[in-house]
């Protein structure tokens, strides 16, 4: 199983806080995407508009879902797809 990370970007919404990324945050969970990750040490909140998702889909599919979850929210958007292979991560605990 494969860990990937998934960075959304709404154009249209340039304020993190807007609620379209709380619709955001809705459909993209609905797709298998989580807003936190679990280190050994804890639970730690992935920054506005980034998500992780651990399957065994490709990269390409990976991104279809996150556009399509994104696209229901906002068509003026970016989206990009990372498959990791190793992380670290410094930030305040979820």
């Amino acid at each position: 199983m494969a860990t990937f990370i998934v960075r959304v970007e709404l154009h249209a919404t340039p304020d993190y806080t807007h609620p379209h990324y709380e619709q955001l945050h809705t459909a993209i969970e609905k797709a298998g995407f989580t807003r936190k990750l679990h280190p050994d040490a804890g639970s730690y909140q992935l920054q506005t508009g980034t998500y992780k998702m651990e399957s065994d889909h490709s990269l390409e599919t990976v991104l279809d879902l996150a556009k399509k979850a994104t696209d229901s929210v906002d068509t003026n958007n970016s989206v990009i797809a990372m498959e990791m292979e190793k992380y670290a991560w410094v930030g305040p605990k979820a």
